[in-house]
C-alpha cells in the first residue's frame, strides 16, 4: 500500500514538475529577447558564421572596458572583477601547493600571472528587436548605430556568466627569503 501511494505521490509531483519546466522555444531566435546585452563574433573573415554571447548588464560593461583598461583598473571600477579575481588567485595558489612535482630543480612557483581574457574579434551589441529570421541590435559604443543580423548565420548562442580570467604561473630560482603570497 505504501509503495502504491509512493508511486502515485511521485507521478503526481513528477508531472507537476514537469507540467511546470518552461517551454522551449521553437526557434534559434527564440532564446534572445529585446534588452539583452550581447557580443557577437565571426572566427573567419571568409565566413558569415557568427557566435552570439549574452551578457548581463554589468559583465557586458566589462567586457567593453576590458578592451581599453588593465586589469588594475577594470579591479577598482568593477567589484565584481575584484572579487573573482581574488578567488581565481587563491584557486591558483591551492592548486600549486599539491603539484610540486613538475618544477624542475632549483625553482619554486613565481607569482600567478592573471589576464582577463578578450576577444578582438568581439563586436558588443543590445537587442533592439527580434523576429522570424533577423535580430535588430543597436551598438554599445554608438547607440544610434544599428544593424540587422540574419539568423541563418548564428552557429552558436554562448551564456557568458563568469568572467574568463586566464593565467599563467612562472618557474623562478629558488630564494632564501620567500615573500609570502
Amino acid at each position: 500500500m505504501r509503495k502504491a501511494i509512493a508511486i502515485v505521490l511521485t507521478c503526481i509531483f513528477g508531472a507537476t514538475c514537469i507540467a511546470q519546466e518552461p517551454d522551449a522555444p521553437k526557434s534559434l531566435v527564440g532564446f534572445l529577447k529585446p534588452g539583452m546585452h550581447i557580443g557577437v563574433v565571426s572566427y573567419h573573415p571568409d565566413s558569415d558564421r557568427i557566435t552570439i554571447e549574452i551578457y548581463s548588464e554589468q559583465d557586458h560593461a566589462i567586457a567593453i572596458d576590458s578592451r581599453n583598461l588593465t586589469l588594475e583598473e577594470l579591479t577598482s571600477k568593477y567589484e565584481r572583477v575584484a572579487k573573482d579575481l581574488e578567488r581565481t588567485r587563491k584557486e591558483i595558489l591551492t592548486s600549486l601547493q599539491s603539484n610540486t612535482a613538475d618544477i624542475p630543480p632549483g625553482k619554486e612557483y613565481g607569482e600567478p600571472e592573471i589576464s582577463l581574457r578578450t576577444n578582438q574579434r568581439e563586436s558588443f551589441y543590445k537587442i533592439a528587436a527580434t523576429g522570424d529570421d533577423y535580430i535588430l541590435v543597436t551598438n554599445a559604443m554608438s547607440p544610434t548605430k544599428r544593424r540587422v543580423l540574419s539568423t541563418r548565420f548564428i552557429s552558436s548562442i554562448n551564456w557568458r556568466d563568469e568572467l574568463p580570467f586566464t593565467w599563467s604561473v612562472p618557474h623562478v630560482n629558488k630564494t632564501t627569503d620567500r615573500t609570502k603570497r
